[in-house]
């Protein structure tokens, strides 16, 4: 019989499931039909050294790939299994030599007929076993009688619409064409030799199977394996197979042919991620390992991995980067599934799509050049989608779903420059996902004009997003309607920045997020809260714990374009001075549970001056509960906003009422005044009422006479320029006497004090003033400790309190808070 006869990687593994394998066992190959088993001679499949038999598989069950020289079917036993496994390269040689036993008959018709009937049929029955193929192949192997001379034999038994082509066929269309590669051939003999296989298959309507590659091996190639035809067929290999790509920035399959399925098995290889000279999309995105080009709709590619190369999957219809969906359409119906990346680009690349499902794992690094510079001008992600162009012209993608995917140790910050989320999706109307997860990496999910978003889990632990990066580990931009899920862990032992960031233009969006700092550096500047929300009427519900120092804010309106957005029953914890910061734009809404909220600055919801229309909705049951808005009385301001030479309004939104042309403003984020008349200065905030508790937080401590309203009017009587009625709290008695104590007048005359502190009390910078007005008593606290009780029946129905400044100005009292609570 001629030979040799090649056979795939024997694969040790019980018949019925070969799942369970014979895993470092020795197996014997021998005839078929050989009681004694003895073994047969195998050579490597160069023919140039004979192996040892028997052989040893490894872990995986797997043993070498081998020729025998003279039988295309053998026999194993080993590890507690045995089968039979055949060369299909043998069979094909057969039927050819069957074809020409039948040419060489054609003298005689009657005897050519007879014995080419019994030589082909004898071949087949090999094949295929039940009894109608079998008469079919007799059938068609009496056509081979009276073939022509064997300059067209060839011909014919090339082309299965003959009769003399089909019986060949039969023989053999029961396997897939095996692809004639290998690790000891050129990249050109295998580039040649993958373009025949694939064009065979497609013509055939037959898989391609390409021969498995063990250990380090890997089958070089000098260029893109180019599929383009009819497609619909499918290439496999039996174990694992690596292609090594020695001609960057080629791809290694350039899919251009519809229905190309590519099955799990598959490794590209490329030269790494020094894209000198390639300094535009056009060059370095085509170093890919599977690229789905124009006319690859319905195709899929499962279990790839990819190290090494720019992009492991590209899904790309223009390979100009530049026509538009008219000129070439998007591509429809496409998957790609379980990739892996090591040390590429990116995972998974896309633009101009119909229905994509992706998933993914791996690690992701920045491309360079020879300088160490990044050359692609964006960073690297595992996914990464854009959409092309704008307006009319402009392509977006639509209906993508990213399922379970995972990234890791990728993208740890030098600077902002390097902040690279795992998950990259810009232009998409239509988005799901579930599953995604990073660690170590800087962000996990980045999103610009996505529409119609649906969440499922999205993880990101031991988060490095830098601290000075421009975004967030999470963010959204210039988006409508998506609906955002995701759960941030900053690492410990760092400073890391923003983990959310609603960013300009997202409009109607509901973002719900669990994130967790642990900062080893206090944050007291405005601006670096860990929540950032701006855009139009989007909605934030967050639950945020600050495991490390301290920080100002946990979530921030700050925009002055940011309108109607919403920050909706957080939860805070740790150690933040403002859980929410209302510190530009307008209409903003706060729900909120004032004990959900930790504050070290007892101040929940702060709103800054110039900010416009903020509601703030109490729900606690003191304040109405269910979620009716606050009741109008009580204040509060922290001052906390650029120095000024006016007030504006509180925290709270109150405005303040100035009496006797004084100049309040504010400096270093305390209360500050510039000027008081004869009289005094007067800053009386809005909300007052009859009963409640007033906390005055003292910043500076001054030389005047200077105190707090605890009881007096708007509108002082007789048109007075300053109050004529009230029970007021002087911080000290004279300059030299520090003592606190309480004073009243009425209608106009003699002030006269209520009560005073005991000798050697005396309040300093950083001390906390607390007054509790009920009726006719009122109770000073210092610290916490009371200094004086008095009562007054006078002045108990009047509502408005606040600072007051006595002359002169200079060395005044400041203040870093006021806050009056009405008593329910």
């Amino acid at each position: 019989m001629p030979g040799p006869y090649p056979f795939d990687p024997l694969l040790a593994a019980t018949p019925s499931n070969p799942a369970i394998v014979a895993a470092n066992a020795s197996v014997t190959i021998f005839a078929p039909g050989d009681a004694t088993k003895t073994p047969v001679t195998i050579w490597d499949l160069s023919r140039s050294t004979q192996l040892p038999n028997p052989v040893t598989t490894n872990e995986l069950g797997c043993g070498p790939a081998f020729l025998h020289d003279t039988m295309p079917q053998l026999a194993w036993e080993g590890g507690g299994f045995s089968d039979t496994f055949k060369s299909f390269t043998g069979l094909w040689e057969d039927a050819q030599a069957a074809v020409g036993a039948a040419q060489g008959a054609a003298g005689s018709a009657g005897e050519a007929a007879e014995n080419a009937v019994g030589a082909v049929e004898e071949i087949l029955a090999s094949v295929v076993d039940d009894s109608e193929a079998a008469k079919l192949a007799a059938q068609q192997a009496a056509a081979l009688v009276g073939a022509p001379t064997d300059v067209s034999t060839a011909a014919l038994v090339g082309n299965r619409a003959t009769l003399t082509g089909g019986a060949v066929y039969a023989a053999v269309a029961q396997g897939a064409i095996i692809a004639d590669v290998s690790p000891l051939k050129t990249p050109l003999a295998n580039r040649l030799a993958f373009v025949s296989a694939f064009t065979q298959g497609q013509a055939q309507g037959r898989d391609v199977e390409i021969p498995s590659t063990m250990g380090a091996d890997k089958i070089p190639i000098d260029g893109e394996i180019l599929i383009n035809g009819t497609g619909n067929f499918r290439i496999y290999t039996p174990h694992s197979c690596s292609i090594y790509q020695t001609v960057k920035p080629e791809p290694i399959f350039n899919v251009k042919a519809p229905g190309v399925i590519i099955e799990p098995g598959f490794v590209g290889i490329g030269d790494g991620l020094d894209m000198t000279g390639m300094v535009t999309a056009i060059n370095y995105a085509r170093y890919s390992g599977v690229w789905f080009n124009a006319g690859s709709s319905g195709s899929q590619v499962r279990g790839f991995k990819g190290i090494g190369l720019h992009r492991a999957v590209r899904v790309d219809p223009d390979a100009t980067t530049v026509a538009t969906p008219a000129e070439v359409p998007n591509i429809s119906n496409l998957k790609a599934l379980d990739i892996e990346s090591v040390d590429c680009w990116v995972a998974v690349s896309a633009v101009g799509f119909n229905d994509l499902e992706v998933s993914m794992r791996g690690t992701y690094k920045k491309a360079f050049n020879s300088g160490g510079v990044d050359t692609t001008g964006q960073p690297p992600h595992l996914l990464y989608v854009i959409n092309r162009g704008s307006g009319s012209t402009g392509r977006l993608n639509y209906n993508l779903h990213v399922g379970p995917s995972l990234a890791w140790d990728s993208g740890v910050p030098v600077g902002a420059e390097d902040a690279a989320a795992a998950y990259a999706i810009k232009g998409v109307v239509g988005l799901s996902y579930d599953g995604l997860q990073a660690r170590n990496c800087t962000g996990i999910l980045d999103l610009i004009n996505v529409e119609n978003v649906s969440p499922g889990t999205c993880v990101s632990i031991d988060d490095v997003y830098p601290l000075d990066g421009a975004r967030a580990s999470v963010a959204i931009k210039e988006s409508t309607g998506a609906h955002i899920k995701a759960t941030v862990r900053a690492k410990a032992g760092g400073d890391y920045g923003r983990q959310l960031y609603v960013e300009s233009l997202s409009t109607d969006c509901l973002i719900e997020v669990d994130l967790t700092a642990a900062p080893t550096t206090a944050r007291t500047a405005g601006g670096t809260g860990l929540v950032r929300i701006s855009g139009f009427g989007n909605e934030v519900r967050a639950r945020i714990r600050n495991m490390g120092a301290s920080m100002r804010a946990a979530i921030e309106v700050q925009s002055s374009s940011a309108n109607g957005n919403r920050v909706i029953d957080p939860k805070v914890t740790g150690t933040f001075q403002y859980p929410v910061e209302i510190r530009q734009g307008s209409n903003a809404v706060v729900e909120y549970e004032p004990s959900l909220l930790a504050s070290t600055s007892s101040t929940p919801v702060l709103v800054a001056s110039g900010t416009t229309g903020t509601v703030l909705r109490d729900k606690s049951s003191t304040a109405g509960g269910g979620g009716t808005p606050a009741p109008a009385t009580g204040y509060v301001d922290s001052f906390n906003r650029a120095d000024s030479t006016s007030l504006g309004t509180t925290d709270d939104g109150k405005t303040y009422t100035i009496l006797n042309g004084a100049a309040f403003g504010t400096n270093s984020n305390m209360l500050s005044c510039g000027n008081a008349a004869v009289g005094g200065a007067y800053a009386l905030p809005g909300g007052g009422a009859k009963d409640g508790v007033i906390t005055i937080k003292v910043g500076v401590v001054g030389v005047g006479l200077d105190g707090y309203m605890l009881r007096t009017d708007y509108v002082p009587s007789a048109g007075a320029a300053f109050p004529q009625d009230f029970v007021r709290l002087n911080y000290n008695e004279s300059t030299t006497v520090k003592r606190p104590r309480l004073q009243t007048r009425l209608a106009g005359g003699t002030i006269a004090t209520l009560a005073s502190a005991a000798t050697g009390v005396e309040i300093v910078a950083g001390d906390t003033i607390t007054v509790t007005l009920s009726g006719a008593n009122i109770t000073v606290a210092l610290n916490g400790v009371t200094i004086i009780s008095a009562t007054d029946t006078v002045h108990k129905d009047r509502i408005a309190s606040g600072p007051m400044v006595s002359t002169p100005a200079s060395g005044h009292w400041k203040l870093d808070e006021i806050r009056f609570v009405p008593a329910a």
